[in-house]
């Protein structure tokens, strides 16, 4: 399980449980020797548009048409290869009005992953 050219070459026999993030279908996570076999897109699925809607999702504002970027990668790849999202993980950080200084977690990170409480000493109550 720890030889990632086996993982790589022989995706199905190693699937990665807990759910997949967008970015784990982009060519860019596809493994190989030139990456030392690094990567989450064991598939090896490799979609140029898809590509390209993930990158413009990365780093669209409007609300609107990041949502429609979204809907038009999981169309490509429930359309292109069996994978489907049962769930997708939600992040949310609650705290009072009053309290000023919590950031919203990046896109695709888990609660308490690196960055959470990274301003933590800039926090204050109004």
């Amino acid at each position: 399980m720890r030889d990632g050219q086996h993982r790589h070459t022989f995706s199905g026999i190693a699937t990665k449980g807990g759910y997949q993030q967008e970015r784990n279908f982009t060519t860019a996570e596809i493994g190989s020797a030139e990456n030392r076999w690094t990567g989450d897109n064991r598939a090896r699925w490799s979609n140029a548009e898809y590509d390209r809607l993930y990158e413009s999702f990365l780093t669209t504002l409007d609300r609107a048409e990041h949502t429609r970027q979204f809907v038009a990668m999981q169309r490509l790849i429930s359309e292109e290869i069996p994978a489907y999202f049962t769930y997708h993980a939600v992040a949310v950080t609650a705290h009072s009005a009053a309290l000023r200084g919590p950031k919203a977690l990046p896109q695709g990170t888990g609660t308490f992953s690196k960055g959470s409480y990274e301003n933590l000493h800039e926090w204050d109550w109004q």
